[in-house]
């Protein structure tokens, strides 16, 4: 629900208007601060946090005393504290609705307040499609160069859209691409992961883990990048006790890292006809089963742990390369039934109860 406070303004137009299928509020000729606020918003059932958008236009000769400004409070009492707010606009912008977003809010509740100044000389400020918008499950684009957790760097629109001043969770899925390189700076989590043909997706940091959630899929296509550079000792992990999750390297994609994880009670199957290289180890601490059905070629650099009770089934008809030992430290088993070339350097080692088919 809006209500109004038109005091101490003296408004000439302050009301919701129509022009065809276009509504929006209107302030017009305000003379003084004018605003409407909304009753309190419960947010409790989002406890990762919403983010708040309007769309705003402006006509007449406005000057730098006239504004538009939106805040939020928790107590639903009209304040308009200066910490929470979202916007203020100033005389720098059109005739033609512009969008602009809040970061992400993490309150049990809001209410949402806008202040409308401006003159009496036919001046007009105008908002509509206010939305506040839980961040849980929304899909975000990559918009720049730079951090996976600057806000900037990240739109909801799709690739180079506005900023939706939000980063991923791991609620969230991703899309990388449009030429925009985004870098892990620290541990993230994440729910899918897209990275598509000129995207470059890279840890810039040492022992970090990129964390796979629910039911995640992570797929590299073609001309796209995911790498560790120079960086030592991270990860890409598949965790979260999600009922699938999926790893897809498409042929012509660049893909190397330092460790695959995969833990908990999770599945995965690793395909596509793109090769892949893991710089350091696999482990598998998952009980339940994760397959090999690609066609492109995986190298491991050192070792190949099955850490559990965990499954084991290589059906692709890819070559897998081990370059350090191949281990069954548990009572796991694993099967090789597809037309792989399986080479493994140095030694291959089972514990007593663990089970090899062929």
């Amino acid at each position: 629900g809006w209500n109004i406070d038109t005091s101490p303004g003296t408004p000439s137009v302050f009301s919701k208007q129509s022009q065809g299928s276009l509504s929006y509020f209107q302030g017009r000729d305000t003379d003084g601060d004018v605003k409407w606020y909304t009753d309190l918003v419960d947010l409790s059932s989002y406890p990762s946090g919403v983010i708040v958008s309007y769309d705003i236009a402006e006509t007449g000769a406005l000057e730098n005393a006239d504004y538009i400004e939106l805040y939020y409070n928790t107590l639903g009492d009209q304040s308009t504290p200066v910490a929470n707010r979202i916007d203020r606009t100033v005389n720098d912008f059109g005739n033609t609705f512009i969008t602009v977003t809040s970061g992400t809010i993490v309150e049990s509740q809001i209410q949402l307040v806008v202040v409308i100044r401006n003159n009496t000389n036919a001046e007009n400020h105008y908002f509509r499609n206010v939305r506040v918008r839980s961040l849980a499950g929304e899909t975000l684009y990559s918009r720049a160069n730079g951090d996976w957790n600057d806000g900037i760097n990240w739109s909801t629109i799709g690739y180079g859209g506005a900023t939706c001043n939000c980063s991923p969770d791991e609620t969230t899925p991703i899309f990388v691409g449009n030429g925009n390189t985004v870098d892990i700076t620290s541990d993230s989590w994440v729910n899918d992961v897209t990275v598509d043909n000129t995207g470059t997706l890279q840890f810039t940091n040492n022992d970090l883990n990129l964390n796979v959630e629910g039911d995640g899929v992570v797929t590299f296509n073609s001309g796209s990048t995911f790498t560790d550079g120079a960086t030592a000792g991270s990860d890409l992990d598949f965790e979260g006790n999600g009922s699938s999750h999926s790893l897809v390297v498409n042929s012509g994609a660049t893909v190397s890292f330092n460790t695959l994880q995969v833990v908990d009670n999770n599945p995965l199957t690793i395909s596509g006809a793109g090769s892949m290289t893991i710089e350091n180890i696999v482990e598998i601490f998952s009980t339940n089963t994760t397959t090999f059905s690609h066609s492109g070629t995986i190298n491991v650099i050192n070792d190949f742990n099955l850490e559990s009770t965990g499954t084991l089934i290589f059906n692709g008809t890819g070559d897998f390369n081990v370059g350090g030992d191949f281990d069954l430290n548990d009572t796991g088993s694993v099967t090789f039934n597809g037309s792989s070339d399986i080479t493994i350097t140095n030694d291959m080692d089972f514990n007593a109860a663990a089970s090899f088919t062929n």
